[in-house]
């Protein structure tokens, strides 16, 4: 899209290169009726669909000489895939339930985005042209790069950091991905590049302090930068753990532990090196002069939080106050910290208090639900506003839509929000159900 976008060319408007406009829906996150559109079951009128929408929407604009890309990000099934034959073949052509025929013009293109074809048809398949995308293809470089440039400004009166960042990425994390892939067994399995995305979201998360905005301009964030000098690349180490190590199990933590000495210290390294070696996983290269304070080599990596303010690695039940139980406090309503409740609650309040998402896996009964209750009812920040949803097996896409409509004023047209001054948070139990 923004190849086409920059290679446009005024004087020439049969040219292949025009300005793009994609967009973009889940065919999967609404029903089939709502996707295409249906006939009201008691007063028989019509509904549009929002694909039917997007397509009449891109079919108007034929006077300019701008492209339209409809893309359906999302599972390909039998269900609603087969209703875009006639699209996908030689007719071009939508034809709705209500017997409206939509013609598509020579500057539109139907594009999916698919994880699989393994429920799709051949009558589907013949009518797409395929490009298979894989991670491997595309390297971690181009990750880190980019990352690199979205730095804050005010790195730039450091410009040291960005080279120290770019180093560390290319040394620890490709070769870190590989060890999690092959010695460590994950709650959850991901990809390479959503690991690399969760690490780059939370550093982001401790960079954001050094945004400059229209009360804090670039130049008074010069003192700050500088003294960020001893705690840049400890935070590094304490992101790569919660992010890269974050996903795997509490029985193979002690492997990721054992790893991560061993980037550090001879006698660790001797000990797993062996072991690596034959498994062909690459150890990253060693770095020298890195300073654990506050914490000895070997421990468990996991139990301690780097501290900026004491630039000291400290446990995590030192980072809150002694807990007492409340003298009016029903039995069923105490809640003791432990650690991992302690690191549940940091990890999720940093992502959310800087505007991302957050997704809290793990067994049944492993206090998730409460802990991240009790800092929406009690700790969150006063212009936070909670909203709960729990899932189950019945639940509908109207209802869940119905259910965050109720909680949203009307802003202007098509512009839903909470009441002003508030931040939603939606906090959705049970997403497995």
């Amino acid at each position: 899209q923004a190849a086409c976008t920059s290679l446009v060319d005024p004087k020439l408007p049969e040219s292949p290169y025009q300005r793009t406009h994609v967009h973009v829906l889940n065919p999967k996150a609404i029903t089939q009726n709502q996707l295409y559109g249906s006939f009201d079951e008691i007063t028989r009128e019509w509904s549009d669909g929002v694909a039917a929408e997007l397509i009449r929407n891109a079919v108007r604009d034929n006077h300019n000489p701008d492209h339209h890309w409809v893309m359906f990000d999302g599972p390909v099934d039998a269900l609603w895939i087969e209703s875009m034959n006639t699209v996908l073949d030689d007719n071009k052509k939508l034809c709705l339930v209500s017997g409206e025929i939509i013609a598509l013009t020579s500057k539109m293109r139907m594009q999916f985005e698919v994880e699989d074809l393994e429920v799709a048809s051949p009558a589907t398949v013949s009518r797409c042209g395929m490009i298979y995308m894989e991670p491997e293809s595309l390297g971690n470089d181009v990750f880190f790069e980019s990352w690199i440039e979205l730095l804050p400004p005010t790195f730039s009166m450091k410009p040291e950091y960005a080279t120290t960042l770019l180093q560390l990425c290319r040394d620890i994390v490709t070769p870190t991905l590989s060890f999690v892939r092959k010695c460590t067994v994950e709650v959850v399995k991901t990809q390479d590049n959503n690991l690399i995305q969760s690490l780059f979201r939370l550093l982001d998360c401790y960079y954001m302090q050094f945004q400059p905005n229209e009360l804090k301009p670039a130049a008074s964030f010069k003192e700050a930068v500088n003294d960020f000098k001893d705690s840049l690349v400890p935070l590094f180490y304490f992101c790569l753990v919660w992010s890269l190590g974050a996903s795997c199990t509490g029985a193979t933590r002690k492997k990721f532990t054992a790893y991560f000495w061993a980037i550090f210290s001879e006698e660790h390294r001797a000990v797993i090196e062996p072991e690596l070696t034959k498994a062909f996983i690459p150890l990253p290269p060693m770095q020298e002069g890195v300073q654990f304070n506050g914490i000895e080599v070997g421990c468990d990596i996991y139990d301690y939080f780097y501290s900026q303010e004491q630039k000291l690695w400290v446990s995590w039940m030192d980072t809150i106050p002694k807990y007492e139980v409340p003298r009016a406090a029903k039995y069923e309503e105490i809640v003791v910290p432990s650690m991992d409740s302690v690191r549940l609650v940091y990890i999720f309040q940093l992502l959310v208090l800087n505007d991302k998402h957050v997704l809290c896996p793990g067994p049944t009964g492993t206090g998730k639900s409460v802990n991240i209750a009790l800092w929406l009812q009690k700790t969150a920040p006063e212009n936070f506003q909670g909203t709960f949803i729990n899932f189950s097996a019945q639940t509908h896409v109207n209802q869940l839509q119905d259910l965050i409509d109720s909680k949203l004023e009307k802003r202007r047209r098509g512009v839903y929000g909470p009441p002003a001054g508030k931040k939603m948070v939606l906090f959705i139990d049970d997403l497995n159900m």
